[in-house]
């Protein structure tokens, strides 16, 4: 073999143990983000969506024309 390609004949005898040092560093980086990130209490839906939620069975009771009766009376003065 030529003298040029030595090195890389080194190089396939620690490619393996260069793969896992790179792999083993990139799971242990992405498992301390993944806890910082996951702590964090983050609700997808607010309080006051949940709380509109809970009054649509009270406005499928009532008759359509009571809804919003006060902003009728202003735009017909």
């Amino acid at each position: 073999m030529c003298a040029k390609f030595a090195a890389l004949n080194i190089l396939d005898i620690y490619i393996d143990t260069i793969c896992n040092n790179v792999k083993n560093n990139l799971l242990s980086s992405a498992e301390e983000v993944h806890w910082i990130e996951s702590r964090e209490y983050k609700p997808w839906v607010k309080t006051e969506i949940m709380d509109l939620c809970e009054t649509i069975p009270e406005l499928r009771s009532t008759r359509v024309w009571t809804l919003g009766k006060s902003t009728r009376e202003r735009t017909l003065r």
